[in-house]
């Protein structure tokens, strides 16, 4: 969910894990074409080690990752659509 209240997704037909967060990462980047802040939970997949030189490579190119402190969903605003079963 963008701080402009739209939301932005793609569909997969597979596990997600750490290799396609980045992939995501870098659509993300392209969709809103300007530096950008996203704002993660502590998933194991979004801080694996194996992705850590792409992840530098985004940042490079502007993406700066915020982590939530563990387990805090009333921070995380698309814990509240998820709960309405809307996505």
């Amino acid at each position: 969910m963008l701080s402009t209240g739209d939301l932005f997704s793609v569909a997969l037909w597979q596990t997600t894990d750490s290799l396609i967060v980045t992939g995501f990462l870098g659509l993300l980047m392209n969709y809103v074409g300007k530096p950008l802040t996203v704002i993660l939970d502590n998933a194991s997949f979004h801080k694996a080690k194996a992705v850590q030189p792409m992840l530098k490579v985004l940042a490079q190119k502007g993406l700066t990752l915020y982590f939530l402190p563990p387990y805090s969903p009333e921070l995380n605003r698309i814990e509240k659509v998820l709960a309405q079963g809307e996505v």
